[in-house]
């Protein structure tokens, strides 16, 4: 109780509005022909993770996400989805199966990479 009150006094709702209106239009591939032209410029090792009943940002547009990193060009891109029944809060409330995709992901790219100077070679799928 302590903590929600607490936030209630310090948080803006009118922040989540802002928030919600510059995703909506935010686009990578503004000023350049396309979207893969756009995300040519990540060139770090990604890993783009999908929840099957999140609607805020649905599945099908973090693989595609994933599909258009690797077209782009970055063969670092590891895509990981969670069968979860929270949605978009999974990342607050499946803290087991988000961590063991995460673990895995940076376990990998340590191993990969070492100092970070190694290109990996595979799109990976967890």
């Amino acid at each position: 109780d302590y903590q929600g009150a607490q936030f209630m006094t310090k948080y803006d709702p009118n922040s989540l509005l802002y928030i919600s209106k510059a995703m909506d239009l935010f686009d990578i591939g503004n000023g350049y022909s396309s979207m893969v032209e756009g995300l040519q410029r990540v060139r770090c090792p990604i890993m783009v993770i999908g929840v099957q009943s999140d609607i805020l940002f649905p599945v099908w547009q973090q693989r595609e996400l994933a599909k258009l990193l690797h077209q782009a060009g970055n063969e670092a891109v590891t895509y990981f989805e969670l069968n979860s029944i929270y949605g978009h809060d999974t990342f607050l409330l499946d803290l087991n199966g988000v961590g063991t995709g995460i673990k895995g992901f940076l376990e990998t790219v340590l191993k990969e990479n070492g100092n970070g100077k190694k290109k990996r070679d595979k799109h990976h799928f967890l």
